[in-house]
């Protein structure tokens, strides 16, 4: 007598139809905002001073790539994954992948918002380094030059943003009250100066002539810029006495630029052909060696911009990086995204006017 069959048993969805639609549709919207956050934007929250008052502590940017060329990865695996799971003392550094970026539709430019990796003699992957955001000044081939805080591009003077910042000395009378001063006029931050009633403060030129009109103080006048006793620069020994305020010229060397190179001014360009252009340089009996090679002339692989803070005396920029390599630049600042002030109370806390406005718009 045959046995009757087995009944088999229906096997229960592991997810319900509808969660599953639902759960595809959020992966799918996943993978495709990482595509966008890699190849097309970024966002970038400044937590820095350096360009008020074009742009304010708090504010999140919205980051153009495509502009530039999305620049590709330099590292396969991130080194701080390599120094969580496997003991560094036993592996080599991760090893740096060449440079290249896709194509953009709009090359950096005059006073345009640059967000960057910020250059330094440093062996960790290019894309690995602090990010800041700066206005492009100087394009490849200008030459540049400050007098007096007048910045001059090939000869001519450059128009300055009108938020541009400088520091000020004030001296108010000694019976009045600092703090009642700096809320008046929506200072916040600043150093005493030689006296009790002497101040340094950044402000615009149009904050500087407004307070000296109202007659609250007795003495206001552009606070000079001094020489970096100890600050090893990266043009070399020319700019020993250089400032914030006088400086250059300093040429930017272009791809595809030839430079001569003597030993009488090898330290000029010590510095990107060491860190930038990835060579070995070396001098012999007067005589100059490019990877073990006699040289006389060199032919720079990459277009360098210089990069300025419009907060000009309270900023880190190319005055003290040096030079900055294409490849250091990731995108184009566009937009204020958001924006908040951290010191201001619950109520006031989100800077409304600030939302969603591109940089034009704000300037």
């Amino acid at each position: 007598m045959a046995g009757s069959p087995r009944s088999k048993k229906k096997k229960t969805p592991l997810l319900l139809p509808g969660i599953r639609e639902w759960l595809k549709a959020f992966l799918i919207a996943f993978f495709i905002l990482v595509l966008l956050r890699f190849f097309v934007f970024d966002l970038k929250s400044l937590s820095d001073n350096s360009m008020e008052k074009t742009l304010l502590q708090g504010d999140i940017l919205l980051v153009n790539k495509y502009n530039y060329g999305t620049r590709m990865p330099m590292r396969i695996l991130p080194q701080r994954w390599v120094n969580r799971f496997f003991s560094t003392d036993s592996l080599p550094p991760v090893k740096h992948l060449p440079y290249w970026r896709l194509p953009g539709n709009q090359p950096p430019d005059y006073n345009d918002m640059a967000y960057l990796n910020i250059p330094a003699p440093h062996p960790a992957a290019i894309d690995q380094r602090t990010r800041t955001v700066k206005r492009i000044v100087g394009l490849p081939g200008d030459i540049l030059e400050m007098r007096d805080a007048v910045l001059y591009i090939n000869g001519k003077p450059h128009d300055n943003p009108s938020e541009l910042m400088f520091h000020y000395l004030i001296e108010i009378g000694r019976n009045d009250n600092i703090e009642d001063f700096l809320d008046r006029f929506g200072i916040q931050e600043g150093t005493r100066h030689k006296q009790s009633n002497q101040f340094v403060f950044p402000m615009t030129v149009k904050m500087a002539d407004s307070i000296a009109t109202t007659g609250d103080v007795r003495r206001i006048q552009r606070f000079p810029a001094t020489v970096e006793k100890d600050f090893e620069s990266p043009f070399g020994k020319r700019a020993l006495q250089w400032t914030q305020d006088n400086f250059g010229p300093i040429t930017l060397p272009y791809k595809g630029y030839s430079v001569s190179l003597t030993t009488r001014n090898l330290d000029e360009w010590l510095y990107p052909l060491i860190y930038h252009e990835r060579v070995n340089v070396d001098m012999r009996n007067d005589s100059v060696f490019i990877d073990g090679k006699f040289t006389r002339d060199y032919i720079f692989t990459y277009d360098y911009y210089f990069l300025l803070g419009d907060n000009r005396h309270n900023t880190s920029d190319s005055r003290l990086w040096g030079m900055v390599p294409e490849t250091h630049m990731i995108g184009r600042a566009t937009s204020v995204f958001l924006s908040f002030d951290k010191n201001a109370g619950l109520i006031n806390k989100f800077r409304w006017s600030r939302f969603f406005r591109t940089l034009e718009s704000l300037n």
